[in-house]
């Protein structure tokens, strides 16, 4: 917890920052901020799409869609968890490796249950969201079982973030 001194100079930054910055370059960083943002959602959106009627295995394209968004997904999971639990390591590299493995067995997941059930499966987020979150949790736990066992006050932590997540 930071000290009222602390959070007075916090504040003194903010207030500082509003009278050396123009009102330009604030409405500016409002307007610039989300971007990122929009620009993930929007090229999950502009990937074109075949027929649904051709089958899944002419529909590449739908499954390079899904990878995507796994990708996006799995990422800020792992990024909610490094942020929640910032005693135990996660370096970016690892980070962005089982990002990548989780979204493309998630992929895997998702093709065999079009295979399975036919294509497009309905409500395929929702029927696959158990596996994702067990792929993903073991990812993490053979991530962090060592740090865990040698840190004990971490499993509370990582349990807690576990319920905020659910």
């Amino acid at each position: 917890m930071p000290s009222p001194q602390q959070r007075f100079i916090k504040a003194w930054e903010r207030t500082q920052y509003t009278r050396e910055k123009s009102w330009a370059h604030v409405i500016m960083v409002l307007l610039v901020t989300p971007l990122p943002c929009l620009v993930i959602t929007v090229i999950s959106d502009v990937l074109p799409l075949n027929d649904p009627s051709e089958g899944v295995k002419v529909n590449k394209m739908f499954q390079v869609r899904q990878y995507y968004s796994y990708v996006v997904m799995t990422f800020l999971a792992v990024q909610q968890f490094r942020t929640s639990v910032r005693a135990l390591p996660y370096p970016n590299i690892r980070a962005a490796r089982n990002t990548v493995v989780v979204a493309a067995l998630m992929a895997a997941v998702l093709y065999g249950f079009a295979s399975w059930i036919g294509f497009p499966t309905p409500f395929s987020i929702v029927v696959v969201m158990p596996v994702w979150v067990v792929i993903l949790s073991v990812a993490m736990a053979m991530e962090w079982l060592r740090p865990i066992q040698q840190n004990p006050g971490t499993g509370m932590m990582v349990f807690n973030t576990i319920k905020v997540w659910l």
